[in-house]
């Protein structure tokens, strides 16, 4: 009694905490699926090669993204089945990374999910494939992802943390762990000061290329903002403008401050209290309206000297920036800063500066407009080539006045270079190349020489000019080199070369015209290359258990991104290497080894691949087991032995003996026979379940000793192990094999093998009978039976057997021994429908059963197909009328279940309502009266009418029909007829009874807690606490 009130008041708040919880949230939904080895195809996401993952370490990102930049998907996707793969379908979703968790589909600037689907990507007809073959790539290699119509999936990110998923599915369910990819992408704002000088003509246009002549020319200096900050700008931007040979207005040496003038913010406190100023700006002037950036423009008329060459150079000086930085007066204040030139901060600093070249007479020249390492491409892809497809947004890396920022892979990369005619006259006509260099870290350099670009450009040599009867020239060429590009840090440089002037009419080439602004014909990357390991696709093994003597083959598969060689390496747990038939050489390796004692009882094999730069391993252990026979020696003439078993170990040995001829007790037998032999087995160690798999004992004896049983005596027991037909072995000799059930131990020393000549008297079965026997079917398939008996001795027992069909079967579905004391009845789950089983029960001892009693019972675990039709819902005042007919008269339909949810549910979640309680059984008719919510809201409840059978049976099913349920709130008073206020109408109770809710539940709590503190003693008198 003591213990019994707190224990009332504990149950009470969990109570009062339950009773708030809605039922579905106390159905725990088990998501995982067990699965088994599955063949056939199996569609696999291998890597995903663009965007790559972004690695954060010590605060610095790499493979960062550029918002507003465009990128493409491109991923390894194959048939890692054994059959061929004629189905697939693949998704790329990009979700929001939220406090390091991924959280909803992210949204591009229009508000549309980023999420992108191929319905068609493997499939027939009019699919962009019909068929994978085993170990195949789709498009052959890395894919370019596309939509369901064939467009190529493109992502213009905008700044933000995301992750990346890549999924494929398929009706052929294959191995669900290798069915998608997800890593995370960090996209971070950018901006870029981009800063040109151009010579006018006399018209104003610009000129491309050099001047020449000693008239005063103009030159335009302009200054513009890209940036992924829509109302970025930069303001007051000194430039330095430096003349060489000749003077704008008398000097050689300006600092002039280009940009629009517009009224800009200039402090901000974070508070709403700005300031505005006017400044020259370049970018945007924060006016909503503005759709394009302001352009900083200057012009300037130099003057040139009478003769020789001059030019311009340009860069930035320094300017201003509007953010928040540590010189604002707050932390949340925004504030103009200056950035020296030398210090700019924007994403690239190679085209923060300009040069412009000139002279008296022809400048020869010319230009590196571009340049850009690009992957060689493989597959479905490579195939395609020309120009066009460089056009891909993942395709290249660099141009001229931008850099590398992004590790690159290893493998084979395309150097590409654009040269143009740039000389100050459009007449000459120049032979030319390009040769690219690559330094490594080390400093060792090497050349590569190249005049045309066949791949990827389609591009062969021609001259520098403008075409002309005689030559065939272009004013932009190509030029091109393959390298494969190892592991670790260069500067690869491409340096357009001019040749010579070619004499059209001569048809030679002077080769003392040289370039005269060499400058302009070079550019050099830093870059970094790095290798992906190599991915360890399968591991596999021809058998997982393996005796001693046997071979054995194990098979490993292995991707690598690059296309890099890939080398198998095979060794023990001991690091010792395997000899193997085959070590492999591809993205495949085998091994075939022949097991031997020592690698008794555990075998660790461990793969390798490497691909010269990486290694990865897996490893993988296997059972190996001994099979030994131990055969008897000095028995008795005649009599012969053989113990054999199966272990996972080795060292045992067996002595034997004759064994004694004294009478011997059976517990199974009435009579006590005498042996005419035995035969007594000594191992000298005995192993138990976890070591020795199968073990067996043969015994032989003459012919003429007539044989009938076998006997095993161990410890203090004896049971019969062997009887009736005998093994011949030959016209004088048979014998007897009994082999020990799975799972059980060794016997020990001294276990005796008898052989009787005589055969076992069974005693008396059991003197009651089975008084009464019923079988019934009911829900789920499950079959109840129930049983009785007039009498039943303590050693004595109830079986029942089930059988499918006919009763007296050789292999029963379930066998069950019922003991005095357990309950008359017992419930057989069958797990199926329409099945006919026959029960029968009879009472055994340990020798013999009485005569069965045999029932016959169908299992029933379904409902007849029959749906609810026209539901109908109607509101009748406070109440819901449900009608529906049947789709069919079925005399298994014994009535129906209503269900209703504020939400929609789906089947099981239907299952979740029945068995709680929470629909309206219909027992007769097909109509139901459902009372009405009484709470204020407005929402649609969903409707699901589904059939019951008499053994209750349901054909649960989704919700299927809705009604609109509005309840407004009541803000009348009743007692005076005047209206309440919105608080108090929205409380429901007055608000002074809150307080004294709140003081009930604490002084609550603070009782039961000292009641409960009161009741840890033995002391009966503190009874009066409670």
């Amino acid at each position: 009694m003591r213990k019994m009130t707190p224990m009332i008041l504990v149950i009470l708040m969990l109570a009062s905490v339950l009773s708030s919880i809605d039922v579905y949230e106390l159905q725990e939904q088990n998501e995982f699926e067990e699965t088994s080895a599955r063949s056939g195809p199996d569609a696999e996401v291998v890597f995903v090669t663009s965007p790559r993952e972004t690695l954060y370490v010590e605060g610095d990102a790499t493979n960062e993204l550029l918002a507003g930049q465009d990128v493409n998907f491109k991923a390894y996707i194959r048939n890692s089945g054994d059959a061929d793969l004629t189905n697939m379908q693949y998704t790329v979703t990009i979700y929001n990374v939220l406090n390091g968790e991924r959280g909803s589909i992210a949204i591009d600037s229009t508000g549309a999910d980023l999420a992108w689907s191929n319905d068609k990507a493997v499939c027939s007809p009019n699919c962009q494939e019909s068929s994978i073959a085993p170990g195949d790539y789709i498009d052959g290699g890395e894919s370019t992802l596309k939509t369901t119509q064939g467009n190529v999936i493109v992502w213009t990110p905008q700044s933000g943390d995301y992750e990346v998923e890549v999924k494929v599915t398929s009706i052929f369910l294959g191995d669900p762990g290798n069915d998608e990819i997800s890593y995370r992408v960090g996209v971070k704002d950018y901006h870029d000061i981009q800063v040109d000088v151009a010579w006018l003509d006399s018209t104003g246009a610009e000129v491309n290329g050099a001047v020449e002549g000693t008239d005063p020319v103009d030159f335009k200096v302009t200054v513009d903002l890209e940036s992924s900050m829509g109302n970025m700008n930069i303001r007051t931007t000194n430039m330095s403008i430096l003349v060489t040979n000749a003077d704008v207005q008398g000097s050689t040496n300006l600092i002039e401050t280009i940009g629009v003038s517009k009224t800009v913010t200039t402090s901000d406190s974070g508070d709403g209290n700005t300031v505005t100023d006017t400044r020259l700006i370049v970018g945007h002037d924060e006016d909503i309206n503005t759709l394009d950036p302001f352009t900083g423009e200057l012009t300037f008329t130099l003057n040139p000297p009478a003769d020789g060459t001059y030019s311009v150079d340009v860069s930035i000086e320094s300017y201003v920036v509007f953010d928040n930085n540590d010189g604002c007066a707050t932390a949340d204040t925004f504030c103009e800063r200056g950035v020296a030139g030398a210090d700019a901060e924007d994403e690239f600093s190679g085209n923060n500066f300009a040069s412009i070249y000139g002279s008296a007479s022809t400048v020869h020249d010319i230009m590196l407009t571009d340049y850009y390492l690009a992957p060689v491409q493989t597959g479905i892809e490579a195939e395609e080539g020309g120009e066009d497809n460089m056009d891909a947004v993942s395709d290249r890396y660099g141009f001229v006045g931008g850099d590398i920022t992004n590790p690159l892979s290893t493998g084979e990369y395309h150097l590409v270079a654009e040269v143009t005619h740039a000389s100050s006259s459009s007449s000459p006509i120049y032979d030319w190349n390009v040769t690219f260099t690559i330094t490594d870290k080390a400093g060792n350099v090497n050349d590569y020489p190249a005049t045309e670009c066949l791949i990827p450009m389609d591009y062969t040599h021609k001259y520098l000019g403008l075409e002309t009867e005689k030559t065939v020239a272009e004013t932009m060429g190509y030029a091109c080199a393959t390298v494969a590009m190892d592991q670790g840090e260069y500067t690869v440089e491409a340096t357009a070369n001019l040749l010579g002037l070619l004499d059209e009419d001569a048809g030679t080439l002077d080769d003392k015209t040289t370039d005269m602004i060499t400058v302009n014909n070079d550019y050099t990357f830093d870059v970094t290359i790095v290798n992906f390991e190599p991915q360890l696709l399968t591991f596999t093994s021809s058998q997982r258990e393996v005796l001693a003597g046997d071979s054995l083959t194990f098979t490993a598969t292995a991707f690598d991104v690059e296309g890099d060689e890939l080398q198998f390496s095979w060794f023990d747990g001991m690091g010792t290497a395997l000899s193997c038939a085959d070590g492999g050489l591809a993205i495949e390796g085998t091994c075939e080894i022949s097991v031997d004692l020592t690698m008794v009882p555990m075998l660790e094999v461990r793969v390798s691949v490497t691909d010269s730069y990486n290694t990865v391993e897996d490893t993988m252990m296997i059972d190996v087991q001994v099979q030994e026979s131990f055969t008897a020696t000095g028995l008795t003439e005649g009599f012969a032995a053989v113990y054999s078993i199966t272990a996972k170990t080795s060292g045992l040995t067996v002595d034997f003996a004759d064994g004694s001829l004294d009478a011997v007790t059976n517990p199974s037998c009435a009579n006590v026979p005498t042996p005419v032999g035995s035969v007594v087995v000594n191992p000298s160690t005995t192993y138990d379940s976890s070591v020795l798999s199968s073990h067996s004992m043969t015994v032989h004896f003459p012919n003429d000793l007539d044989v009938m049983q076998m006997w095993m005596e161990t410890g203090n027991q004896v049971f019969t192990v062997a009887s009736g037909q005998v093994d011949v072995v030959d016209a004088t000799t048979s014998g007897y094999t009994y082999n020990f059930p799975a799972g059980s131990d060794m016997f020990p020393a001294g276990t005796t093998f008898y052989l009787i000549a005589e055969g076992c008297e069974t005693p008396d079965p059991p003197a009651g009978e089975i008084t009464q026997l019923n079988a019934e079917a009911i829900m789920g398939g499950d079959i109840r039976i129930t049983y009785n008996y007039d009498a039943l001795l303590s050693d004595e027992n109830v079986r029942i057997t089930v059988c499918e069909g006919a009763s007296g079967c050789e292999s029963p579905v379930v066998v069950y021994d019922r003991v005095d004391s357990d309950t008359r009845s017992v419930t057989f789950s069958s797990g199926t429908h329409a099945v006919v089983y026959d029960v029968t029960a009879q009472l055994c001892n340990a020798y013999a059963c009485t005569t069965g009693v045999s029932y016959s019972v169908t299992s029933d675990s379904e409902v007849a197909a029959v749906t609810a039709t026209g539901i109908t819902i109607a509101e009748d005042g406070e109440n819901w009328v449900v009608n529906w007919g049947a789709s069919s008269d079925d005399s298994d339909v014994a009535g129906w279940y209503v269900c209703y949810n504020r939400g929609e549910f789906t089947a099981t979640e239907m299952k979740v309502m029945i068995d709680s309680g929470a629909c309206m059984m219909v027992a007769e008719g097909m109509q139901a009266t459902i009372a009405k919510y009484t709470t204020v809201e407005t929402t649609q409840v969903h409707f699901g009418v589904v059939p019951y059978d008499g053994v209750m049976n349901v054909a649960y099913g989704p919700s299927t029909d809705s009604i609109l349920y509005e309840r407004a709130q009541d803000t009348t008073n009743p007692d005076d007829g005047t209206t309440t206020t919105e608080n108090e109408a929205s409380d429901g109770v007055p608000t002074w009874t809150w307080g004294v809710i709140g003081a009930v539940v604490v002084v609550a709590f603070i009782v039961g807690a000292f009641i409960l503190s009161r009741g840890d003693g033995d002391d009966d008198d503190k009874e009066w606490d409670y």
